[in-house]
C-alpha cells in the first residue's frame, strides 16, 4: 500500500496544475494580449506567486457602400462620405490617400477619426469600445469591395466608396492573482 503525505500530494497536484496551465495558455482561441510576467515555471512563479493577465478583445466591425466626394482644394486629398447620399457628405471623413492595388492611381483613404453622432453611419456600440480605424476604398460601383483601377471622380463629383471600419472592446481577465 502506498501512502502519500499531504505535502507530497499537494506537490503532485501543483505539478499537474502547472502542466495544465501551460497547455491552456498555449491554446489561443481568440485574439489576446498578454501583460505581466512570463509563464510560470515549475519551481518559480507557481510556488512563489505571480500575476498573469490575458486580455480578450471583442471587435465590432462595420462595412457598407456609401457615396463620397473628394473635397476640392483641400490638401491632403480628403473624401467626405455620406451614408444615405442626401445632402452634403458629412458622416465621416477620410484622407491620407494611397494606392491600394499597386498602381499609379490613388484609391484608398484612411479614416481621420471615428464617426460621431448625429452621423447616419454606425457609431461606437458602447462606452467601453475604442475606435480601431478603417478605410474608404473608391470602387466606382457596388459590384466589388476592392479598389478600382479607374480614376477617382473629379473633386466635387459624387463617387461610390466601400467604407470599412471597426471598434474594439478590451476585457482583461486575470488568470491568477498575486500571492505574497
Amino acid at each position: 500500500m502506498l501512502a502519500f503525505s499531504t505535502t507530497r500530494t499537494q506537490w503532485l497536484l501543483s505539478l499537474v496544475l502547472a502542466f495544465a496551465v501551460n497547455a491552456l495558455l498555449a491554446i489561443q482561441p481568440c485574439s489576446s494580449q498578454e501583460t505581466g510576467g512570463t509563464l510560470p515555471d515549475l519551481m518559480g512563479d507557481l510556488f512563489d506567486g505571480g500575476l498573469r493577465t490575458i486580455t480578450f478583445t471583442t471587435p465590432f466591425e462595420v462595412s457598407f457602400f456609401t457615396t463620397g466626394v473628394v473635397l476640392p482644394g483641400v490638401m491632403p486629398t480628403t473624401v467626405a462620405l455620406e451614408r444615405d447620399g442626401i445632402g452634403f457628405p458629412d458622416d465621416v471623413f477620410a484622407e491620407q490617400a494611397f494606392d491600394g492595388i499597386g498602381g499609379p492611381i490613388t484609391n484608398t483613404f484612411t479614416l481621420t477619426g471615428e464617426p460621431l453622432p448625429p452621423s447616419e453611419v454606425p457609431t461606437s456600440p458602447g462606452p467601453s469600445f475604442v475606435f480601431a480605424g478603417g478605410d474608404a476604398v473608391f470602387t466606382g460601383d457596388t459590384s466589388q469591395t476592392t479598389p478600382t483601377t479607374d480614376r477617382l471622380a473629379p473633386p466635387g463629383t459624387p463617387g461610390t466608396y466601400f467604407l470599412d471600419y471597426s471598434f474594439v472592446q478590451t476585457d482583461p481577465a486575470p488568470l491568477n492573482e498575486s500571492t505574497p
